[in-house]
């Protein structure tokens, strides 16, 4: 008998817990954390990413004495959605290049390199 005067008492309380009042309100609260996270998220933030860097056309005749980088880090300022969109969305692909004068190029001439980036990156701007 203890049992069910315990299931009785358990289940008037999550009746009353989940009544029409408490689900409007409950509701309305999501709908306006809803609009909270997207009016945060429209403004202007900066982070960074990581972008794998691939090298091709190495000739065979060729030897690389020192590790080349498999990767880098640039800094891209940007609307939050738009961060959200590189980040879990539609990710930034490798940056692809090619031996010879391309990878001297782009290693040590930044201005080109940011370019390059940034056509894989088209609303950010990028902070190397």
């Amino acid at each position: 008998m203890t049992w069910r005067i315990r299931y009785n008492a358990i289940r008037n309380f999550l009746l009353h817990l989940w009544s029409k009042e408490f689900l409007v309100f409950l509701s309305f609260l999501m709908i306006s954390t809803l609009f909270w996270f997207m009016s945060t998220i429209n403004d202007t933030y900066e982070t960074e990413f990581t972008v794998e860097l691939k090298i091709g056309n190495i000739p065979e005749h060729v030897v690389i004495t020192e590790d080349l980088p498999e990767s880098f880090r640039i800094t891209v300022k940007d609307k939050g959605f738009n961060l959200l969109r590189y980040a879990y969305i539609n990710p930034i692909p490798p940056l692809t290049i090619s031996y010879g004068l391309a990878l001297i190029f782009f290693l040590h001439s930044k201005n080109a390199f940011t370019k390059k980036i940034q056509r894989m990156i088209p609303h950010g701007i990028i902070l190397c």
